[in-house]
């Protein structure tokens, strides 16, 4: 326990004097210094990749590092103080959290050409139980959007069939393209395949899966005028 409660008074430390640094900086002119943050699978490598390039090229003294976890595991990385942005596929709850909307996003079903729904461009969420699907894990965005448009609709996610759990959207992808079962992920991850035809996008009847993504930092601790920057400049790419 004393151990543990001295990690987290130095890392409430170092990150005082990253602040610091930062905002001496700002008062002489330039925006420089170290951020941390951390991004969901779909806005990690669908989204932030080409506008932390942008953001780099107008602030060129600044550095980002960018961790990549699920939505639940950077809200965790947040609130414990390890990351001091995140950028998740749900709105959290926690008192200590803001948060800041961002883009939105549709989360749609996908199976293999040879699929029987591969012709078809909508189901009835009542034929979902007799299909074999691959699940993202516990925490992920995706996942809790999905499993919310169910319950929606009186339907629990302990009636269809989960034959496999994976931690990527990318591995759901080749888990269908496989023929291993049908899935569901961000249309924002499936473009090119869709386009290419290698795999097939199904939406339900019952409606468009939608959410957004937020960016989140903490009510609990001051955030860095690099922070205040890059959250300023993702509202603006919205």
């Amino acid at each position: 326990p004393a151990g543990k409660l001295l990690y987290h008074h130095a890392k409430v430390l170092l990150a005082a004097h990253e602040a610091a640094m930062q905002e001496l900086s700002r008062f002489q002119g330039g925006l420089m210094g170290r951020l941390t943050l951390g991004a969901s699978t779909i806005p990690a490598h669908y989204l932030l990749p080409s506008l932390m390039a942008k953001f780099r090229r107008e602030f060129p003294e600044t550095q980002l590092i960018m961790r990549i976890g699920s939505s639940g595991e950077i809200l965790d990385g947040v609130l414990n103080g390890e990351l001091e942005l995140g950028v998740i596929g749900f709105k959290p709850d926690e008192p200590q959290i803001r948060t800041i909307p961002l883009w939105s996003d549709e989360v749609v079903l996908i199976v293999p050409p040879e699929h029987e729904w591969s012709e078809r461009s909508f189901v009835p969420i009542a034929e979902l139980s007799n299909q074999s699907f691959v699940f993202r894990e516990e925490g992920s965005g995706t996942r809790k959007t999905f499993e919310q448009f169910l319950l929606k609709h009186k339907i629990s996610p302990r009636q269809l069939k989960i034959v496999a759990e994976v931690g990527s959207t990318e591995a759901v992808k080749q888990f269908v393209a496989a023929g291993g079962g049908v899935g569901f992920v961000s249309i924002r991850a499936v473009d090119c395949e869709a386009e290419q035809e290698r795999l097939k996008i199904v939406r339900l009847q019952e409606g468009r899966i939608t959410r957004q993504f937020f960016a989140i930092v903490p009510t609990e601790r001051t955030t860095s005028p690099l922070c205040n920057a890059f959250v300023r400049f993702l509202k603006e790419q919205v």
